[in-house]
C-alpha cells in the first residue's frame, strides 16, 4: 500500500470514531395498555403518526415499549386506542435513560396519571385537542374485577385516563406527549471528552506520519 492509501485508511477511522462518539441515545421503554387495543407510535412530529413500536388487543394484559430516540432530536409518543365496548381506557408508565431527553414533565419518568402532560382528541394527530378525563389508579371499577398478573408490570400510581367520559360512547381515541430533546435541541450534540482525546491523538499520528514521509 502507497502512503496515500495508507494516510486515507488513517485518516478514515479517526473520522468514523470521532463521529461515532458525538451520537448518544436515549432508551424508551413503557408499559402500557387500552381498552380494548392500543397501539403506540415514535415520531418526530405531532401531526404524523410514526413508527409503530407497541400493540395490544387485550386490555387485561400489558405490553411493552422499547425504542432508540437520537440525541438532540425532539420527538413524540403517539397512542391510538380502539374500543369496541365501553368503557373506554388508557394506562401506562414511561422511562427515559440517559439525560438526553425529558418527558413533558420535566422528568425521565412520566405515568397516565397527569392529563396536563398528555394530549388527546377524538379525530387524529394533530387535530384539536380534548379535556382529558382521569377516572383513577390502575385498580379501580370497572376494570378492578378482571386485573391480570401482567398489569403489575404498569405502575400502580398510573390513572386510566381518556378523551372524554368513557359514558360518552366515544371509540376512538388518539394520545400525544412531547419528548424534548434536552441541551441544544437540535443542534449538534457536544463531543465526548473521550472521543476528543482520540481525535487529536489521531491528528498528531497522521502529523508525524506525513513529516516521516516528506523526509
Amino acid at each position: 500500500m502507497d502512503k496515500n492509501g495508507l494516510f486515507f485508511l488513517i485518516f478514515a477511522g479517526f473520522l468514523l470514531c470521532f463521529f461515532a462518539g458525538t451520537v448518544s441515545a436515549t432508551t424508551l421503554s413503557g408499559d402500557l395498555t387500552g381498552d380494548n387495543y392500543v397501539y403506540a407510535y415514535i415520531s418526530t412530529d405531532d401531526s404524523v403518526q410514526g413508527t409503530q413500536i407497541a400493540y395490544g388487543d387485550c386490555w387485561q394484559a400489558g405490553y411493552s415499549l422499547t425504542t432508540e430516540l437520537t440525541a438532540g432530536v425532539n420527538y413524540y409518543l403517539h397512542i391510538y386506542i380502539y374500543d369496541y365496548d365501553g368503557p373506554q381506557g388508557f394506562l401506562g408508565d414511561f422511562s427515559l435513560s440517559g439525560s438526553d431527553h425529558i418527558f413533558s414533565n420535566g422528568g425521565s419518568y412520566l405515568l397516565t396519571d397527569d392529563t396536563d402532560d398528555w394530549h388527546g382528541n377524538n379525530t387524529g394527530w394533530g387535530n384539536t385537542d380534548v379535556a382529558l378525563e382521569d377516572f383513577g389508579k390502575r385498580e379501580i371499577y370497572p376494570w378492578s374485577f378482571a386485573l391480570q398478573a401482567s398489569h403489575y408490570n404498569i405502575d400502580s400510581n398510573a390513572h386510566w385516563i381518556w378523551t372524554g367520559s368513557y359514558t360518552d360512547g366515544v371509540d376512538y381515541a388518539w394520545f400525544s406527549t412531547k419528548i424534548s430533546a434536552t441541551g441544544t435541541g437540535t443542534s449538534d450534540p457536544v463531543p465526548e471528552p473521550a472521543t476528543m482525546t482520540l481525535l487529536a491523538s489521531g491528528l498528531l499520528g497522521l502529523f508525524g506520519i506525513r513529516k516521516k514521509y516528506k523526509r
